[in-house]
């Protein structure tokens, strides 16, 4: 075998066993021609062993077969899929647990088994089969280090490195370098610059020759309305002439006048007219449009009567308000103690209510009362209580203010005994006075 085909299969092998160190445990056995592979990875959790049971032999017998056998266990939810066997065979298989044989044919090389679970969650396991026996039976060496030794539909055949580039431009040449096996390409295609701003310049691989199509001019609007835009054939460059821009005066003293380039239109922008206020509450202000001035129309002052006798009523110019200023009503006392006095403000009048006058009585007889309008008083005048004497000198006469009537008290007579027997004694209450009328005294 050349050494640069066993350099490549050495290289192709390295690779795939690279891979299944990095994804997975690799326990192989070489004695024989037989491969097997075991693969453990966490994914729920996925174990999968994979055997050779038939190798390729040669190039006339290519196909091989190999056994997987899956282990799904843990929370593993069915079913386990081989998902893909990418490589020269492909394949897709679902499988709960157990094993399953793939091919023949298996045509010999490398491949990727990609096992998942129902979840998506995947495992990746490289795998070559029977790489180092697919030459069996071929001649070792056709004496051209550019080609190497393979099988193309169970034929031997030698392939070169490198193949010959295809897409090549008709104006290009491929050439092998023997030393590197590397195809060199060489040629450059042709300048078809026609020096016409007018036509697009290429070249025609198809035709192999160059092509000169007419093109439409670039726009040269510049988006400035003050400019006229051309393009110069001559220089093939764009000419943007510049203009004088319209007169956009609308003769409105309430708007700015001015040319908008951006939209190439005259643009009469409202304004806010001038404050015509005066600081006199005594004219309407306004701006006339039509003269561009201020305008101050006197104007008359507002009424500022209230309907109330009790303020003074004014329009303050200097504020621009009425100012109605409260002020004393009237007295209406008319010195008279038998009325109240007010004033009506509904009617703007004095109004003296007569009002009855106060009781004097002071429960007292042994005076006269009454109520003295022109002190506004009551007056109690002492009397002289009546005589109560009832010509009776058996009683004692008095006048009883608490009840107001005379009280005649019956009262003992005097003893009128003047121890003389020649007298006999009596009250005479006619006369008020003892009698002692002499009598005549007994027969002795």
């Amino acid at each position: 075998m050349p050494l640069r085909q066993k350099f490549i299969l050495f290289f192709i092998l390295s690779v795939g066993l690279i891979s299944l160190a990095i994804t997975s445990t690799i326990k192989k056995s070489d004695r024989d021609g037989n491969k097997e592979a075991l693969f453990s990875q966490v994914v729920c959790e996925i174990k999968a062993k994979i055997e050779l049971l038939s190798p390729a032999q040669n190039c006339k017998s290519n196909n091989a077969s190999i056994r997987v056998a899956i282990d799904a266990s843990g929370d593993c939810i069915s079913p386990i899929t081989i998902t893909s066997l990418s490589g020269p065979t492909s394949v897709s298989e679902n499988i709960t647990g157990g094993s399953i044989d793939i091919g023949p044919p298996l045509i010999s090389g490398a491949y990727v088994f990609e096992i998942c679970d129902a979840t998506g969650v995947c495992i990746s396991i490289p795998y070559v089969v029977a790489v180092e026996r697919a030459q069996r039976g071929c001649p070792d060496d056709d004496n051209d280090d550019c080609t190497v030794l393979t099988c193309v539909d169970r034929t031997c055949v030698f392939l070169p490195i490198n193949p010959e580039p295809t897409d090549l431009e008709c104006w290009q040449t491929a050439i092998l370098d023997t030393e590197t096996c590397m195809w060199e390409v060489t040629g450059s295609p042709p300048d078809c610059d026609d020096s016409d701003c007018n036509t697009a310049d290429s070249y025609d691989s198809a035709t192999c020759a160059c092509v000169n199509t007419p093109i439409t001019p670039p726009s040269c609007d510049d988006n400035d309305c003050t400019t006229t835009d051309s393009y110069d054939t001559s220089i093939c460059e764009c000419v943007n002439t510049p203009i004088t821009p319209p007169n956009c005066d609308d003769d409105d003293c309430t708007t700015t006048d001015s040319y908008d380039t951006s939209i190439c239109e005259c643009v009469n922008t409202p304004i806010t007219p001038p404050s015509c206020d005066d600081d006199d509450c005594t004219t309407t202000d306004s701006y006339d449009t039509s003269v561009c001035e201020c305008v101050n129309t006197p104007i008359t002052p507002p009424s500022c009567d209230d309907d109330d006798c009790t303020t003074t009523d004014s329009y303050d110019t200097s504020v621009c308000e009425c100012v109605n200023t409260p002020i004393t009503p009237p007295s209406c006392d008319d010195d008279d103690c038998t009325t109240t006095d007010s004033y009506d403000t509904s009617v703007c009048e004095c109004v003296n209510t007569p009002i009855t006058p106060p009781n004097c009585d002071d429960d007292d007889c042994t005076t006269t009362d009454n109520y003295d309008t022109s002190v506004c008083e009551c007056v109690n005048t002492p009397i002289t209580p009546p005589s109560c004497d009832d010509d009776d000198c058996t009683t004692t006469d008095i006048f009883d203010t608490s009840i107001c009537e005379c009280v005649n008290t019956p009262i003992t007579p005097p003893n009128c005994d003047d121890d003389d027997c020649t007298t006999t004694d009596s009250y005479d209450t006619s006369v008020c006075e003892c009698v002692n009328t002499p009598i005549t005294p007994p027969s002795c």
